[in-house]
């Protein structure tokens, strides 16, 4: 990854995530062409020699509050890479990591610490710098010739080209989808109703407006883009001359060796879960971003899913457990997909890409390991007027998923619904429905069996269904009593689970379903993950250090 990301001209400007709406509009250029043609050309340049040189360049991302920033310092070469992320406020500026890339190892500096990794590994106390890393690389446009079908030359302003191209049909159809959401959101009590409609004037104007960008002629790289307060400014790159080795210099002694993966012991992968996580969070704060990490339950050791393009959640393993699947926004082209991230090597493989619409959520791996089942969270499954009823906009997509190939393949009618499992014949999913009686009652949620058909049969009350023992029961949660029980694959014969663990929530079963990793609430420290004994309900809490732990996932 030492030669900087190039991206494809149609991807990057349907990109909703570099979304601008921009004042007025000026006169087109007269050959757009040709200047397709000089950034294209300029990009080349530039990325070939990256390969060869050395560079320097900064990049400021607003923090969405007025004076505050995020910097990131890049210093790249053919034998390494230098990362310096800060954010400035007030006046004030701090350095929050600083990470050098040699020879296939990080060397992280943070919060006192010096650690080694494999890249992408490292545990961040704020897992947004990885976002903050993926924006801060440089977006190059090798390949942008005729732009005249996909938008329209602006001007040329400061040594940029400005260009401006429509919303692709597919993203004005989610977008327009939010805007209910936004009304009810306005609606709901305490909401902050002034933010909303800031939300909401901006959401409008990239609707009627489109996209715009500012490419530097140069370099062919984009120089500026993002929603106003959330803009992505790159500036003060140079070429150095050439760094010598010792510029990328480190005594491995002085540096904390963590980079032995945790998967490479296969026989105990078993012992392997996926949390979210964020090191940084303390009790009484607002919630923060969260990255997924590994942890073994046993010992406690932890190391980051070596996700390579920013924060990713918690999905689901591999049958030999040495790869994980995990979903991801693709910033670039402003839609979440699901990847293979291989925990032996760091290889990142993208399943899904055009046909998916929205976030994957609750990945769950068939027995045979050939598809992957998620529900989709997409803006845009039901039409505007059905969204103004919640119950019908919060509808989502049960997908399946090829391994192989990254086909999918929806089945049956979109509805609301959350905790996949598949059944362990794999001819069906378990997952739970959801109805809801008014706006402001809570929803009544029922455990059911989606047929490979798209056929639902409810088999009872609850909530937050695990397969469990082998496949012979599952473990839920009965809402009315706020207890944990297990009952049969028919939904009879509940039991309840030791004392029925009232202060526990979010479960996730182990491969042999015989214990479940699940949040205890309302300790000092926050939600903390514990080990449950299925059969006896005896909960041991796993040795982790501070910070929020959130979702997580075993199977």
């Amino acid at each position: 990854m030492l030669a900087s990301r190039t991206v494809r001209f149609f991807s990057a400007i349907c990109s909703l995530a570099i979304a601008v709406a921009h004042p007025s509009f000026a006169e087109p250029l007269s050959d757009p062409a040709a200047m397709g043609k000089k950034i294209a050309e300029a990009s080349q340049r530039t990325m070939a020699r990256l390969a060869t040189d050395s560079a320097t360049w900064t990049t400021s991302i607003e923090l969405g509050q007025p004076n505050a920033v995020v910097k990131v310092k890049w210093i790249q070469s053919p034998s390494g890479r230098l990362f310096s992320v800060a954010a400035e406020a007030g006046g004030e500026t701090e350095e929050l990591v600083r990470i050098l890339e040699r020879d296939g190892a990080w060397y992280v500096k943070e919060l006192g610490r010096s650690f080694k990794t494999r890249p992408y590994e490292a545990v961040l106390g704020l897992p947004t710098i990885y976002h903050y890393l993926d924006q801060s690389d440089l977006r190059l446009f090798s390949d942008l010739t005729d732009g005249s079908q996909l938008g329209t030359f602006e001007s040329e302003v400061d040594g940029c080209a400005i260009f401006r191209s429509p919303l692709p049909p597919e993203q004005q159809t989610q977008l327009q989808a939010i805007l209910p959401a936004l009304q009810h959101a306005k609606e709901a009590a305490g909401a902050d109703v002034e933010a909303l409609q800031r939300q909401e004037v901006v959401l409008r104007q990239v609707l009627e407006r489109g996209v715009l960008l500012a490419i530097n002629l140069e370099h062919g790289y984009l120089a500026a883009g993002g929603f106003p307060g959330q803009r992505r400014m790159v500036g003060e790159f140079k070429w150095l001359p050439a760094l010598g080795d010792d510029f990328f210099q480190v005594k491995p002694a002085d540096w904390e060796d963590q980079t032995l993966p945790l998967a490479a012991d296969a026989a105990n992968r078993g012992d392997l879960v996926m949390l979210g996580h964020c090191p940084a969070w303390r009790r009484g704060e607002p919630a923060k971003d969260t990255d997924a990490v590994l942890v073994n339950v046993d010992s406690g050791a932890i190391s980051r899913i070596p996700y390579n393009q920013g924060v990713c959640k918690a999905g689901c393993f591999s049958r030999d457990r040495s790869k994980a699947y995990v979903s991801g926004v693709v910033a670039d082209e402003g839609k979440a997909a699901i990847f293979e991230v291989d925990l032996l090597t760091g290889e990142n493989r993208r399943l899904t890409g055009a046909d998916a619409r929205g976030l994957p959520l609750f990945l769950t791996l068939s027995p045979d390991g050939s598809t992957l089942a998620c529900v989709e969270a997409a803006p845009g499954t039901n039409s505007a007027s059905d969204a103004d009823s919640l119950s019908e906009f919060l509808k989502s997509r049960i997908l399946l998923v090829d391994v192989k190939t990254g086909g999918i393949k929806a089945v049956g009618e979109p509805l609301d619904t959350a905790f996949l499992s598949w059944l362990p014949s794999g001819k069906g999913l378990l997952l739970i429905t959801r109805e809801y009686l008014g706006r402001d009652q809570p929803s009544r949620e029922s455990i059911a069996v989606m047929g490979l058909d798209g056929g639902v049969k409810v088999l009872r009350p609850g909530s937050t269904p695990q397969l469990v023992l082998g496949g012979t029961a599952f473990f839920y949660l009965d809402e009315d009593k706020d207890r944990w029980f297990t009952c049969d694959l028919n939904g009879e014969n509940p039991q309840m689970v030791g004392d029925g663990l009232p202060k526990f929530g979010f479960p996730a079963a182990s491969p042999t379903g015989d214990r479940l990793v699940m949040m205890r609430f309302g300790g000092d420290a926050g939600p903390r993950p514990h080990l449950i004994d299925v059969r006896t309900g005896e909960a041991t809490a796993i040795p982790l250090g501070e910070g929020l732990w959130t979702m997580p996932a075993w199977k």
